[in-house]
């Protein structure tokens, strides 16, 4: 390998000693041995010798694990320089320089990013104090962001840089880098005046302002939400700013350039519908484009105009998310099409329902709703069953014939080879949920409604409670068997919080079939098979009428239609709170306080990092098409525009920081005593959550000690204090001074990074990986209520009084067709594990130093083989056991997995990623 040629005065150097200059690169195949790159090494003295890299030798291919231990693309380059006798590296400097740079990473006829993911200088000389060094990267370089520098990994934890000179250089150019991070070094007016463009990398706050469309001309008028977080009336966390500008004379962030590119937009919707139409009859093609040129396919996630390349989703992760949200909507299609222009198209919807691809612009029955699955899985499913006559069959062989042969398409769960003989016209139907494996029959039932709150979507709602209203309870051998009960049988899921709002919403909801309700739940778990059931349902539409009650003593149909509707509401809290705000929104300010905050050689930047993989970027696309003004969740669930103001309202009302870890959590709601064991068996969220909570706890406290010796050693790092200061006073400022604990020993400081990596990892991923196998089935998790609950003795009560269950007049309280499918299409995208996915299970790692740092690599091996080896057994065993209902229901449901790490790509019902990446 020849030396590489030096630019300053490191040109002249004939002298000195030889270091070996290896560079990882993960990026694109090319053929080019010039990578374009400048080096500027910076001693501790602060003095620099500066190179042009010019391999000689062949590139290596570096894998790198990552989900279903498949490869991603990774290079590693070497070079040797020369630096003087003593030199000591401190930091280094890259460069992607133009005049140099081959042309593989053009883009649009200019320089595009190159992912730098670490650099190592290891000395040929046994004089040097440090043989090897490290410098973690992990970031996207180019030629407009000019020298890029990078502090060696060991500047807060190696003992012989941490005085004198050395000390002082080391702080000195992590905190230049962090200025620059913040937008308040030499690009401070820059940053407080331009819009962001691609290459920018600069973290600031701002409140949630960008919900609206335009307000600038007649076509969005009205079109505009609250923002949220300036007002002591709406708090919320902070977001990214990305620093459009507002509106003149508004609070409004000005609306995204249209020029700016989108991850799925209408067009590509089109698109991919002409490519799946060609395969299909003539008159079946002029259908369907006729169709889709009159109807807004909206299902889709729209990408930020502007992220941090560091923090927006990789190629692999965007190839994967458009291919997740196109498969999302194709089932879809067909039914969105017929609700925007079937009336115009009478012949076409008699055709499409005669082939069982659309159920109508209503549903009359379950059938209805079983058209919308892939038939051979709706038979399986009905084989011999009194359901098995309720579905529609279409148009035969003749159907089948209509769509060809499975060549060039992916199966709908996993994104693998679909098989041949597989009819094309599958892709227009969904998968059949997990959540109704063997128990179609039983899906409505009062056990299948308790085992939900303890093991479905929504898991923690649930508050055990020893003395519920009674006025709500009147029923006195219940009450002795719960008080004479060593443990807890009476629990209540309570919405009522809604109620003081049902004003607003039913204004906002005005000239809709929107009905949002308030509600609650008592529920309890019988002693004989501790099966949990509900016993009372309180609902109210309206704070001016009183609200009904409603209990299994009531006609079937009534005490139905009052669980479809309890369980709708459930639905919106679980999306709007228990999800988004609760996971999302909440974490997104820690990201960026870390960022600003914390130095790439901190020891808890990189132990926090993993948690934060994609969250900026599912977030930033989540408020152009899903909580937006007009978008999925405004358009598909009851609060309608209302929506993230109450998950505002309720932020303020119960957002702790301390209470969002696991252990809190449990304690807060009831279920764990005083030694700390829960009072209850079977609650598979909780039982499968203690195990994670347990396994990180140990990582983290493990590896929080190789830092931090006591008291002092934390109380006394300034990192650390400032970056807690700032989470406390600028990324969540409206949180409650009360909820958070104080980073003043070594156990707070594990606390506080457990309970942010909790629910970053396991939290969201029990409210996520099940969406599409939970809400796939429309009727119990209906996102909307179009009518209010019958008050007794009503027509309304009357009428269901006298229909059978799962009645025509049951489905005309929850969501339509086009509706169904919408949040169908969206949940299925959301609940897709990505090819490139990190999970807790896997040792696929970006930020730990662990091939520099035994101490650290020893800590996290043993986390790894804990998940690996002794919670994944214990979770598989739990859900062999019988005895364990919640969990192995006979004729009653999947098994518990969404705590279960590991996971392979698409929609699994497993797998625990790091951090919330979907």
């Amino acid at each position: 390998m020849a030396a590489a040629q030096g630019e300053t005065s490191s040109a002249s150097l004939v002298t000195g000693n030889t270091w070996t200059v290896e560079i990882v690169t993960h990026i694109p195949a090319y053929e080019s041995d010039d990578m374009g790159l400048h080096l500027t090494v910076i001693s501790l003295e602060g003095t620099q010798q500066a190179f042009q890299l010019q391999a000689s030798a062949e590139p290596q291919a570096v894998p790198r694990q990552g989900a279903g231990n498949k490869d991603l693309p990774g290079r590693k380059d070497t070079f040797v320089i020369k630096l003087p006798e003593g030199f000591e590296p401190a930091a280094v400097l890259v460069l992607d320089k133009e005049d140099a740079g081959c042309k593989m990473f053009q883009k649009g006829g200019k320089f595009s990013e190159l992912f730098l993911k670490c650099l190592t200088l290891t000395s040929s000389s046994s004089s040097s104090s440090s043989s090897s060094i490290s410098f973690l990267a992990n970031t996207y370089i180019s030629t407009e962001q000019g020298a890029r520098q990078f502090v060696r990994d060991d500047a807060l934890c190696n003992s012989a840089l941490a005085e004198g000179k050395k000390k002082e250089l080391l702080e000195r150019l992590m905190a230049e880098e962090l200025l620059e991070l913040r937008g308040e070094g030499k690009n401070q007016e820059y940053a407080r005046n331009n819009p962001r463009k691609g290459s920018d990398r600069i973290y600031r706050y701002a409140m949630y302002n960008d919900l609206g469309g335009d307000v600038s001309g007649d076509k969005h008028k009205g079109n505009v939400r609250q923002p949220l977080g300036g007002s002591s009336e709406f708090p919320y966390p902070r977001r990214l700013d990305t620093n459009r500008g507002n509106y003149e004379g508004t609070a409004y962030e000005k609306a995204p350039d249209a020029a700016d590119a989108t991850l799925v937009t209408p067009g590509v919707s089109r698109s991919v519908a002409a490519g799946f139409a060609g395969r299909l009859l003539p008159p079946f093609r002029a259908l369907l484009l006729g169709g889709v040129r009159k109807a807004q396919l909206d299902v889709g996630l729209a990408a930020t105009p502007w992220l941090p390349q560091d923090d927006n989703f990789s190629t692999d992760k965007t190839r994967g998310f458009i291919g997740g949200a196109v498969a999302g909507i194709l089932p879809g299609v067909l039914t969105t099409i017929d609700a925007a222009v079937g009336s115009r198209l009478p012949l076409a919807r008699r055709l499409l329902r005669w082939l069982g691809l659309i159920p109508g612009s209503e549903f009359a029955s379950v059938g209805d709703v079983l058209s919308l699955y892939d038939s051979s899985e709706v038979a399986r499913l009905t084989a011999g069953g009194e359901m098995a006559a309720a579905v529609p069959t279409g148009g035969g062989s003749f159907g089948a014939q209509l769509g060809g042969t499975a060549a060039g398409r992916v199966d709908r769960r996993t994104g693998k080879a679909a098989t041949e003989g597989d009819s094309v016209l599958d892709v227009l139907k969904y998968d059949v949920p997990r959540s109704l494996d063997g128990q179609l029959s039983t899906w409505h039932t009062d056990e299948e409604m308790g085992r939900l709150f303890l093991a479905g979507q929504n898991p923690m709602v649930l508050h055990a409670s020893a003395e519920p209203r009674s006025r709500l309870l009147d029923n006195r051998s219940m009450l002795e068997v719960a008080a004479a009960s060593g443990e807890p049988r009476l629990f209540v899921v309570d919405y009522w919080a809604v109620h003081g709002m049902l004003d607003t919403l039913e204004a906002a909801n005005a000239g809709s079939d929107r009905v949002m309700h308030a509600g609650r739940c008592v529920l309890f778990r019988r002693p004989k098979d501790n099966q949990l059931v509900p016993v009372i349902i309180e609902l109210a539409a309206s704070s001016k009428d009183e609200p009904v009650t409603y209990t299994p003593n009531d006609p079937a149909a009534v005490w139905q239609v009052a669980k479809i509707i309890f369980q709708s509401v459930d639905s919106v809290w679980h999306q709007l709170v228990s999800h988004w705000l609760r996971t999302h929104a909440c974490v997104e300010p820690f990201l960026i306080a870390t960022r600003r905050r914390l130095p790439v050689a901190h020891p808890m930047f990189r132990l926090l990092m993993p948690h934060f993989r994609y969250t900026l970027a599912i977030n930033a696309a989540a408020r152009g098409a899903l909580v937006n003004a007009g978008g999925v969740i405004e358009s598909s669930f009851s609060p309608g525009p209302f929506s993230m103001q109450l998950s505002s309202i309720v932020y303020g009302m119960t957002w702790r920081f301390e209470e969002e870890g696991l252990i809190n959590d449990l304690k807060k709601r009831g279920f764990l005593d005083g030694e700390g064991a829960l009072r209850i068996s079977d609650y598979p969220y909780a039982e499968d959550g203690l195990l994670l909570w347990g396994a990180l706890q140990r990582y983290f406290t493990s590896y929080v000690g190789l830092y931090y010796a006591d008291d002092k050693a934390v109380r006394e790092d300034a990192w650390l204090q400032e970056w807690w200061r700032e989470v406390k006073t600028e990324a969540h400022p409206q949180a409650p001074a009360d909820g958070w604990m104080d980073l003043d020993c070594p156990s707070n400081l594990v606390q506080a990074a457990l309970t942010i990596a909790w629910v970053a990892s396991a939290h969201h991923a029990a409210v996520n990986f099940g969406q599409y196998d939970y809400s796939g089935w429309m009727p119990s998790h209906s996102s909307m209520c179009r009518r209010a609950a019958p008050a007794k003795g009503s027509d309304a009560w009357q009428k269901l009084a006298a229909q059978e269950l799962s009645s025509s007049e049951m489905f005309s309280y929850i969501a339509p067709p086009a509706t169904a499918t919408k949040v169908m299409s969206t949940v299925k995208l959301l609940s897709a594990h990505a090819q490139d996915e990190q999970y807790l299970s896997t040792d696929a790692q970006d930020w730990l130093p662990l091939e520099s740092d035994s101490a650290v690599k020893r800590i996290f091996d043993a986390f790894i083989e804990e998940i690996t080896k002794e919670v994944e057994p214990e979770i598989e065993r739990r859900n062999a056991d019988p005895s364990n209902t919640s969990r192995n229901p006979e004729g009653q449901g999947p098994p518990y997995t969404l705590l279960y790490p590991s996971s392979g790509p698409g929609v699994t019902m497993k797998g625990v990623p790091y951090s919330i990446s979907i």
